[in-house]
């Protein structure tokens, strides 16, 4: 009987404490996934080309660790932009902020796997997708030369 009474508080516990998470800190965990797939092929390609070019070394690796935790803190920023503000306020004044902080962190990663994957073998890709991908990351997808 002692058990099930502390599964059960457990699990209310629990069920209590990923509902207060998901309101009031984070809730697209797809996205999250998907970032950390894209954070470690960037750290994959990256330790590649840096073995390439004979300049691969440890100190980089704390790199990871810290925008991991930046990318995280940035996440729940935007969480909090989108769903809470005075009145309301921030729910119309910020209902663009999630689509494009998540577009800022998915392109500048995707910018990164593609340089390294220039260092790796430097004729693979058409320079003109480097081209965009720099000219996105500089001026954001209103930029004219992005179409």
């Amino acid at each position: 009987m002692k058990t099930t009474g502390a599964v059960y508080f457990l699990a209310v516990t629990f069920a209590t404490f990923r509902e207060v998470f998901a309101k009031y800190i984070f809730d697209s965990w797809d996205f999250a996934v998907f970032l950390m797939v894209m954070v470690i092929i960037d750290t994959f390609t990256g330790i590649w080309a840096a073995m390439k070019q004979n300049a691969l070394h440890s100190s980089p690796f704390g790199k990871v660790f810290v925008k991991t935790i930046l990318y995280a803190a940035f996440l729940v920023v935007l969480h909090g932009f989108e769903n809470y503000g005075a009145g309301k306020i921030s729910m119309k004044v910020f209902s663009w902020i999630n689509s494009v902080g998540y577009a800022a962190l998915i392109g500048r990663e995707g910018l990164s796997v593609v340089e390294n994957i220039t260092k790796i073998k430097p004729d693979l890709l058409p320079k003109f997708i480097i081209k965009k991908l720099r000219d996105y990351e500089e001026s954001g997808p209103n930029s004219s030369n992005i179409s």
